[in-house]
């Protein structure tokens, strides 16, 4: 992997601060948007776990209070390499690949708190960005950092804390200790 260099990671923001933020989490990491890539990617705080079949999956989303909806047979839904009337793109429900009869649950709230999730094969992320909804949404800030402080209370007291898993997270966006040891002090 090659590293981002400092300037890259901490452009727009301030090093300090940013270290500070990241060196506080236990399961959310720090990542960069795609950097010269298309408009809607931002950077976000981000922490993947693993999920072994529909019932653990459901019973570890439950844990945190997420409840996954079921796709109703008549409902229109989207269909995975078909095109879309964009009047509906965002709206229409996406059904999960392994389990077709339920929905991503994508943007969700949680205690209050306003977070993405996006439900894979074998494993799901979590994703907290834009937590104040302003025209800066490609950043992130204090109050994100706030929210993955208060999901991450809920994640210790879960069925989850055992799932968290960093195999995805080998890219050079990832600002975590296994990539960028550098920026984090020994646990």
């Amino acid at each position: 992997m090659e590293k981002l260099d400092e300037n890259t990671i901490f452009d727009g923001y301030n090093r300090g601060l940013i270290i500070d933020w990241i060196s506080q989490l236990k399961y959310f990491t720090f990542v960069r948007g795609n950097l010269n890539s298309y408009v809607t990617d931002g950077d976000e705080f981000q922490a993947d776990f693993k999920y072994d079949g529909r019932h653990d999956l459901l019973s570890k989303l439950k844990s945190i209070g997420v409840e996954i909806k079921e796709l109703k047979s008549e409902q229109p839904f989207f269909k995975f390499g078909q095109p879309v009337d964009d009047n509906n793109s965002l709206t229409l429900p996406e059904p999960l690949k392994n389990f077709p009869d339920l929905i991503q649950p994508k943007n969700i709230f949680i205690n209050g708190y306003r977070i993405f999730i996006y439900i894979l094969e074998t494993r799901f992320w979590i994703s907290i960005s834009n937590s104040l909804g302003d025209r800066e949404w490609w950043r992130i800030s204090s109050k994100d950092i706030e929210v993955c402080r208060q999901i991450e209370k809920l994640i210790d007291v879960s069925i989850l804390k055992p799932s968290r898993t960093y195999e995805n997270e080998n890219y050079s966006r990832y600002i975590n200790r296994m990539n960028y040891p550098e920026y984090f002090q020994p646990e």
